[in-house]
């Protein structure tokens, strides 16, 4: 099932111009358009034959309408044959394998909610390559919209890499308040439909995705290994200077929403506080990410399954998120990484969360920890521990 899509710049801009983007902002406020529910082949059928009966199809320009039909048929009677192809910067084309709710996003059936029986198909007219650029860019735009409208958003931002490539990270819980941390590449690289027209968009493929899945309450652990980051890289962090003065002044001006568990209505709670950021008195591994081994830490995310996210650092200076299975036959691989220039984001994006009330964690456990990190009381226990 579709979820998310990454629409590209050039899309975004035609949508907003032509004043399709707001239409559809105001459709889902008002709840006439949102998020689809389960849809089988037999369903999709059904629409297309109910779509042809209203004439929505009429409008296809003749030319095209036997190869669209032809196209769409061949596509539906065998999905494997016809992926999604995504050509990357390092020359790569990767594929994927369509979803019933590509194919009602190619044939019109969201862009029919905004657009009149004839403009569906007048592509050219707003800009868009084919008939399913602009079907297709449509029904993403209004996905994107419901699920934002629906959900509860956690802290994101974006990092242009040095090859150009763009990923977002958003910081947020699952439905049982369970850290996520989950990364998506927006790059827009040049993408092809099922049909093999060339789009402005494309779902959120799984080859797109970098997660840490975490499990319980992992906030304090997880910030005080970006604490230790920053401190051992000398990584310049306007929210860690001065003791952490501007991360708490903004954890401060957050409050505390209450969320789905009773760990949002605790205190300090000194002891388990202390505990985690003890570990910012331990250094991240340095390891090479290209030849992953085994590496001993005490920085670490835990996981409902059996398996841990070990934290790490490179040559670089970033941050490597690492999952590492407690099969010692089972392989290491690399989750999620971040820039140095990423640490304030890092940082507020976990306040952010326990805040919210999107974790399992209480903002104000977060503000103990790092009080107590750059405290007297913190060295001295430090000095007992060596």
């Amino acid at each position: 099932m579709r979820i998310g899509y990454t629409i590209y710049p050039e899309a975004i801009q035609k949508l907003e111009s032509s004043g399709l983007a707001e239409k559809i902002r105001k459709k889902v406020a008002k709840h006439e358009i949102g998020v689809r529910g389960f849809f089988s082949d037999d369903h999709l059928v059904e629409i297309a034959r109910d779509m042809h009966k209203n004439g929505w199809f009429d409008g296809i320009p003749e030319e095209q309408r036997k190869s669209f039909r032809e196209g769409m048929n061949s596509v539906f009677k065998s999905r494997d044959s016809h992926p999604w192809r995504v050509k990357r910067k390092d020359g790569t084309e990767l594929t994927e394998v369509a979803e019933i709710e590509d194919l009602l996003a190619m044939i019109g059936d969201d862009a029919s909610v905004v657009l009149r029986k004839k403009e569906i198909w007048e592509f050219q007219k707003f800009g868009f390559r084919s008939l399913t650029d602009l079907s297709g860019s449509v029904a993403a735009f209004v996905s994107n919209e419901s699920n934002t409208f629906l959900s509860k958003e956690g802290y994101r931002w974006n990092t242009t890499w040095s090859d150009g490539t763009i990923r977002e990270t958003h910081i947020t819980g699952d439905m049982h308040c369970d850290l996520r941390v989950l990364q998506i590449d927006r790059t827009p690289y040049e993408t092809f439909d099922p049909l093999g027209n060339r789009v402005s968009y494309r779902p959120e493929f799984k080859f797109d995705e970098a997660n840490v899945i975490g499990y319980h309450s992992t906030e304090p652990a997880f910030l005080a290994s970006v604490i230790r980051w920053v401190e051992q890289n000398k990584i310049k962090s306007e929210t860690l200077e001065d003791k952490a003065k501007g991360a708490i002044e903004f954890a401060k001006s957050l409050g505390q929403i209450i969320g789905n568990t009773a760990e949002h209505l605790f205190g300090e709670d000194c002891f388990h506080t202390r505990m985690a950021f003890m570990a910012c008195g331990h250094p991240l591994g340095v390891i090479d990410e290209k030849n992953l081994e085994r590496t001993p830490t005490v920085h670490c995310i835990a996981t409902n399954h059996d398996s841990v996210y070990g934290i790490y650092t490179n040559k670089e200076g970033e941050l490597l998120f690492v999952h590492v299975p407690r099969d010692e036959k089972s392989k290491l691989s690399l989750r999620a990484r971040f820039l140095p220039s990423e640490a304030d984001h890092l940082v507020k994006g976990i306040l952010y969360q326990a805040a919210k009330g999107l974790g399992r964690t209480s903002v104000a456990q977060l503000i103990a920890g790092m009080q107590y990190r750059f405290s007297l009381e913190y060295e001295s226990d430090m000095k007992r521990e060596f």
